[in-house]
């Protein structure tokens, strides 16, 4: 036996083993910094659509990001789907193996704020939240203890809002409900669940 050439032979294949495990990682880095400027330039454009981002945007865009591929999959499982119509009345329905469950009259935002059109999932849900942001005028607003928050798309969330009336496009992205309402449909909505915006 020849133990210099099965020692050049072993050491070819970790060469080979050392270079097919450097391409994924040099791939992971690649995705990290790509991802990591196309969230960037995301973060830029919700801005810009008034959706809410507040101080922890870069939390809520990371969560959204590193969740979404689990939720996605998630998202089928619990054959719970809530869907907001956008035309008058705007509306939310919340359906559980097909049949309609919940429902309430939402308002989307406004044209210069428009309620994001497509398919999400619910990421990140909490029992109160200071929301915070700009408005179409330029002028800023800043409005403590929203509560029963259903992130679905960074900023953007299902909440209660008090509002005189409902049905109708007058928020600045998200999708607003009576406060007694959300509080009824915050339980039924686990992370995950797919919400259609159409």
């Amino acid at each position: 036996m020849n133990t210099g050439s099965q020692k050049t032979q072993m050491e070819a294949k970790a060469i080979n083993y050392q270079k097919l495990l450097a391409f994924p990682l040099a791939m992971v880095m690649i995705g990290t910094v790509f991802i990591g400027s196309a969230l960037a330039s995301t973060a830029q454009d919700v801005a810009d659509n008034a959706c809410p981002i507040n101080s922890l945007v870069n939390e809520i865009v990371v969560n959204s990001a590193a969740e979404q591929a689990t939720n996605n999959s998630q998202g089928s499982s619990y054959n719970i789907t809530i869907v907001v119509i956008t035309n008058f009345p705007e509306r939310l329905k919340v359906y559980k193996n097909g049949f309609v469950i919940f429902t309430a009259l939402v308002n989307t935002g406004v044209p210069a704020a428009p309620t994001p059109y497509g398919t999400f999932y619910v990421y990140k849900k909490l029992v109160t939240r200071t929301m915070s942001g700009t408005n179409p005028d330029g002028s800023h607003y800043s409005d403590p203890g929203v509560p029963w928050v259903m992130y679905f798309y960074y900023g953007c969330a299902i909440h209660g809002f008090v509002r005189s009336h409902y049905g109708f496009a007058q928020s600045v992205g998200c999708v607003e409900m009576r406060p007694s309402k959300a509080q009824r449909l915050f339980p039924l909505i686990p992370v995950g669940t797919k919400v259609i915006i159409e």
